[in-house]
């Protein structure tokens, strides 16, 4: 028995609807729904629908005035030639259905039901001075009580024999290991205290401040720096050091951290450039030359917190400038291997490569023109060429095709096709290789199936090289100081990465891990909005004597999807 609830709407399947030959009708209007309720024969609601669902079935969405009467509704077919079995509901009121279907009331079940009238209203002195009871009777509270009165005895009688007679059995307590937390937390607290003013004489943070104040620095000049968030308010715990380069590793004095309002200072020469040097978990800071000249100084610094929206600027690196910051969050820790700063460099290269090279991102698309002259069958791809993305383009004139491949052997075939000296034309096959006779820069050729007979020039678009990886001679190279070319989340990406590397090769602890699974939720946030567009796949070439599929799959895969590096 189908239920409905009364005055609700019902979506519901019906059919198969059926035409005079038994086969399934797809385009049937809710018009020919009749609507029999406690067998009075009716028309759908205006607003009930009707639509095809498969093969003949039809999802029917019943107004609520369909199930608008107590008892029961059929809904069926009014057709001469098509067919479709009737569906029947029993309508119940609102409260039956929520409580057998739904699931969310209570079949109504009161006293007047059983009993043929409305209960009496309890009265009398006994229930005025016992109250309602707090559990589900009198008698389950009074059990209750009983149960809870049998453990109290119990505990009170083991007690009396653990105590003993005058409390001898109070000596000789064994230690209890949930007691640890306890303790920890305890001492945790006293050495978190901030340190007062004027610590106790000789006491433990009396010569913990001796030490702090030695941190002040070299001169008598005091700089105070204040650590802020890009809304402005105070960064507590910021790690701050005073150096006389800006990759912060000749350290002056520090680290100190900010107080409550973010504020530290520092105790400096006179006349002499410092970089204030700042670090804190989820923040990226830049370093700051501030000149002490004299007089007391002053430098606000604002940390941008990573990911936390588009209202913060995060920080645009380079190799410089990341390794700087990677080497600042290494060295908040001790357990940093000693030789981190030199080897650092290569952490954060290779952490660009892995990156870069991992997915054609559309920064690193480029487009320009590959121009060759009358007589030339090779010329030389962008200096930062590293994968074609042009399949099939044609040159500025619109006159003639050019496909590209990677396939060496089909390439040759179609090449020797025209004979071994093809007689001068335009071209349609080009292999895209690299330039062996150049051991010093990585050259990238483009290589035609003939010589050419007049000057040509082809749109063309690839995928750019990692910078880093160009040869010197470039145009575009870029030193270790340049801003690497690529969009500003990929940067923090590129900070995610290079600094779990470097934690894992340089930190005796585990905390890379963490670092990792931050990075891998970046990295499946921010990668899927940077693909660059596949080109299509190259159609075969057809020359009157064989078909020939131009692509070449390589690490592109079998989906001809984008012509590989080879």
């Amino acid at each position: 028995m189908n239920l409905a609830k009364q005055s609700t709407a019902k979506t519901f399947l019906v059919g198969p609807i059926l035409d005079s030959d038994g086969a399934a009708k797809t385009d049937e209007v809710v018009a020919s729904i009749k609507v029999t309720k406690n067998g009075s024969v009716g028309a759908p609601n205006g607003s009930s629908t009707l639509t095809h669902n498969h093969t003949g079935h039809y999802l029917y969405a019943a107004n609520a005035g369909d199930l608008d009467t107590l008892g029961e509704v059929t809904f069926s077919l009014n057709s001469g030639t098509n067919a479709m079995a009737p569906v029947v509901f029993q309508v119940v009121s609102a409260a039956i259905y929520d409580s057998l279907v739904a699931g969310t009331d209570y079949l109504p079940v009161d006293v007047t039901q059983w009993k043929g009238a409305t209960a009496a209203a309890m009265t009398g002195d006994a229930y005025a001075r016992l109250g309602a009871p707090a559990g589900a009777s009198t008698s389950a509270d009074i059990a209750a009580v009983k149960a809870q009165t049998v453990a109290i005895e119990a505990d009170t009688q083991d007690l009396q024999a653990q105590v003993g007679t005058d409390g001898a059995g109070l000596t000789d307590l064994p230690w209890n290991a949930d007691w640890d937390t306890e303790v920890q937390s305890e001492v945790y607290d006293a050495l978190n205290a901030a340190i007062p003013g004027s610590p106790t004489a000789d006491s433990v943070f009396e010569r913990i401040k001796a030490l702090d104040d030695q941190m002040l620095g070299p001169g008598a000049h005091v700089l105070t720096v204040t650590c802020v968030d890009a809304a402005t308010n105070p960064l507590e715990n910021v790690r701050t050091w005073i150096s006389t380069d800006a990759a912060g590793e000749t350290v002056v004095t520090g680290p100190r951290y900010t107080n409550a309002v973010g504020v530290v200072t520092f105790s400096l020469e006179d006349d002499v450039d410092y970089y204030i040097c700042c670090y804190k978990s989820g923040y990226t800071f830049t370093y700051t030359a501030q000149a002490i000249a004299g007089a007391a100084a002053a430098a606000t610094l604002t940390g941008a917190a990573a990911g936390s929206g588009a209202a913060l600027t995060l920080a645009r690196w380079s190799i410089s400038t990341l390794k700087a910051q990677v080497l600042g969050e290494l060295n908040q820790d001790r357990n940093t291997q000693a030789d981190a700063p030199d080897r650092l460099k290569n952490v954060v290269a290779e952490a660009l490569r892995s990156m870069w090279r991992a997915r054609p991102f559309a920064f690193r698309e480029r487009e320009d023109e590959l121009a060759a002259s009358d007589g030339d069958t090779t010329e030389a791809l962008p200096g930062d060429f590293r994968e074609m993305l042009s399949d099939n383009v044609k040159d500025v004139s619109k006159a003639q095709t050019l496909k590209f491949t990677t396939d060496r052997v089909r390439w040759r075939v179609h090449k020797d096709h025209g004979g071994e000296n093809p007689p001068p034309g335009h071209p349609t096959l080009a292999i895209v290789r690299r330039d062996m006779t150049d051991t010093d820069d990585m050259v990238w050729l483009a290589e035609f199936d003939r010589e050419l007979d007049q000057d040509y020039t082809w749109p063309i678009i690839y995928l750019a090289e990692c910078p880093i990886d160009l040869a010197p001679s470039h145009a575009d190279f870029k030193d270790e100081d340049a801003i690497i070319p690529m969009p500003t989340e990929f940067h923090e990406l590129w900070h995610l990465e290079a600094l779990y590397r470097a934690q894992r090769a340089f930190r005796a602890d585990d905390a890379w891990k963490s670092t990792y699974a931050h990075c891998k939720a970046v990295r499946a946030e921010v990668e899927p909005r940077h693909m660059a567009p596949h080109a299509r796949p190259m159609e075969p070439i057809r020359d009157g004597y064989q078909d020939m599929d131009a692509v070449g799959y390589g690490d592109g895969g079998q989906d001809g999807s984008r012509l590989p590096n080879g």
